[in-house]
This record gives structure tokens, sequence and C-alpha cells, in this order.
């Protein structure tokens, strides 16, 4: 009895750190659709992440395929996609052409997977901001990342400048993500692997491009992955 007690006991602080850790995580699966080898650049409309969500996984029958920024340089072969954005702000996983990015087997089964649980520990940071009616005048907030997961960035302001840009930059001041308009203005980007090996090193800026009156107001970033 004292053993299985003690069994009970050290299972009950293992499942206690996973779920304060965000170790024990969990899925939600989406099947998007079918492959067809007879479409090059093939699309998929992605479903709005859940709330919670740290990490999107593409799976072609069972296979983990990898995420990349860009086709261009990939190998006939490589088993990559991208993940890009229409006028209507809708998400669309995007497969290769055969020549750069492979691409997909007819009948394969394409499946999204969506993994939460770091999202548990996420850490918020505040901004003050202002810009002038300068043409291109920008606040710039700067900050670093320390492994994958979700970025999300929030923008509100008031004032003359009707319409600024919202702008995510990477290492090199490589643009991830971006939404122009009024105010409120958000965006999502979700960091991978290979977007962590271009650097730790990144920014985003308010802009005014309108050259049409001042603005001020606030931004608000919520990420787990900050140092």
């Amino acid at each position: 009895m004292k053993k299985r007690t003690l069994l009970l006991f050290a299972v009950g602080i293992a499942i206690g750190l996973c779920l304060a850790t965000g170790l024990w995580a969990r899925k939600t699966i989406i099947i998007l659709g079918s492959g067809d080898s007879r479409q090059k650049f093939q699309a998929f409309k992605l479903p709005k992440a859940p709330s919670g969500v740290s990490e999107l996984q593409i799976y072609v029958n069972g296979r983990l395929w990898t995420r990349v920024d860009s086709f261009f340089g990939r190998r006939a072969e490589e088993q990559c996609y991208i993940v890009i954005e229409d006028g209507d702000g809708r998400a669309w996983v995007q497969f290769g052409d055969g020549e750069m990015g492979a691409l997909l087997p007819s009948g394969s089964n394409v499946v999204a997977k969506y993994r939460h649980g770091a999202q548990l520990s996420a850490k918020s940071r505040e901004h003050v901001f202002k810009v002038s009616s300068e043409f291109g005048d920008r606040d710039v907030l700067k900050f670093r990342v320390n492994g994958t997961g979700t970025i999300s960035v929030k923008a509100r302001w008031n004032g003359d400048a009707r319409q600024l840009a919202l702008i995510l930059n990477g290492p090199s001041r490589v643009e991830f993500a971006r939404k122009d308009g009024r105010s409120p203005l958000a965006l999502t980007f979700i960091v991978t692997e290979q977007a962590l090996q271009k650097g730790t090193d990144w920014r985003v800026s308010i802009v005014n491009f309108s050259s049409r009156g001042s603005a001020g107001g606030k931004i608000w970033i919520s990420s787990p992955l900050f140092e």
C-alpha cells in the first residue's frame, strides 16, 4: 500500500510539472484535403487557429513536412511548404511545383496539427508610440526570442493618421508579417525552427506611409518566447 501511495504521489507531481511548464501539450488535428501531383503549387485554406496555439505542423501521409520562408532555391524532391496570406487575411498552406519543392503525391492525406500548451506561459509587453505625418516615420520596439512558438501583436492609436502599417521583422530585418489599415491592427506569426536559425533579434514597427496626419497609441506583444 505504501509503495502504491508513493507511486501515485510521484505521478501527481509529474503531471503537475507538465501542466505548469507546458510540456504536456495537446494537439488539434484538421484534415485539409488530398494531394494531386498534377497541380503545381497546390494550396489548402487553413482554418482559423484555435486559441492557445503555439505551433502549426503539416503532415502528408503521416510524414512531417518542413515549413520554409520561400520555395526559391529548394530542391525538386524537398518536402516543404510555405504559409501565405491573401488579401482578405485568410491563411493558406502551399506546396511546391516539382522543381522548387516537391509536388504532393496524388491521393495523399494532408493534415494540419495545431500544437497547444506553450501559450500557458505567454509573456506580454506594452509599448507607447508616436509617429509624425512625415512619410515613413516609424516607432520601433526591439526584442529577442528564445524558441519556436507564436508571437501576437496588437496596435491601437488615436490621431489624424487614419492608416498605419504594423510590421514584424525578424533578423536582418526580414519582413515576416504585416498589416496595413485603421486602428486597431493585429497580426500573428508562428516562429519556426527555420526562422529561428536566422537569429534571435526581432522588432515590431508601426509606420506612417500615408503622409497624412500624426498618431499616438500603444503596441502590445504577447509571446512565451521573450528572453
